[in-house]
């Protein structure tokens, strides 16, 4: 068994590397796809005047307010 590790779960970290390198450059070869995307529904969206916020950061704020419903 040349190369190989006598250590054991040595295979599974291997694995794992590969695995990881895998995912790694498979969402690096995908995000240039997705970018565009976004950057297109985005630019579609700022296209039309009446979509577009007034302030871009819009803040929800929960103060507690006391309304009269009596009357």
């Amino acid at each position: 068994m040349a190369g190989r590790s006598h250590r054991p779960g040595a295979g599974r970290e291997a694995d794992l590397r590969r695995l990881r390198d895998l995912l790694r450059s498979a969402m690096a070869a995908g995000y240039d796809l997705q970018r565009a995307g976004v950057d297109a529904l985005y630019a579609a969206l700022y296209a039309v005047r009446e979509a577009r916020y007034a302030d871009p950061a819009l803040r929800f704020r929960a103060d507690a307010r006391i309304v009269d419903w009596s009357s």
